[in-house]
């Protein structure tokens, strides 16, 4: 991953100094910093809006929707929606809607969730890469090799990945996923 994504933990924002907004600033600041070499391009501009948005304190909505946010979450799998959830409720305890803290993992991926949801969810690296640069691409529209996690293309064919199926028990674990990038 890129080095911003490296050093921002997201273990601070249970640390009562620091609050959500001041964590949040950072990250889209280190968001746009991961864009600045080509901050016209029009690969960007949606990312670029997005981070433009206003936000206050714990509650998020957006009062600007210059791109159907809702069109955007419908394509995140069941599972992801899942980990997502589990992600926030552990490691961001702010009472968040559910569309919201998808929200948050479409914009930029700020909480550095491959290497959290792994350890929470025991989840294979290569799915979790897998999962939220296919909805990065679709998100934003372009391709992001090389900007968010450049080593998935490895696993890639034809710009395409299969998605692994998971099978969800009753307490809300998750099964491991049997994956076929091939």
């Amino acid at each position: 991953m890129i080095k911003w994504l490296n050093d921002y933990e997201p273990v601070a924002a249970t640390n009562e100094k620091w609050s959500h907004v001041w964590l949040f600033a950072r990250a889209r600041r280190c968001f746009k910093v991961a864009l600045s070499r080509n901050l016209t391009s029009l690969d960007h501009s949606f990312a670029l809006r997005i981070l433009d948005m206003p936000y206050s304190g714990y509650v998020l909505p957006l009062q600007e929707r210059p791109w159907s946010e809702i069109d955007a979450l419908e394509l995140m799998e069941p599972e992801i929606w899942h980990v997502a959830g589990l992600y926030f409720d552990r490691r961001v305890p702010i009472p968040f809607a559910e569309h919201e803290r998808a929200l948050l993992v479409l914009r930029g991926l700020q909480y550095r969730p491959s290497d959290e949801i792994m350890r929470i969810m025991d989840l294979p690296e290569d799915f979790i890469k897998a999962s939220f640069r296919r909805i990065l691409v679709k998100a934003f529209d372009c391709d992001v090799d090389g900007l968010i996690f450049p080593e998935v293309s490895d696993c890639e064919e034809n710009g395409s990945i299969e998605s692994p199926k998971m099978d969800f028990t009753e307490n809300g674990s998750i099964e491991s996923p049997k994956m076929d990038f091939s």
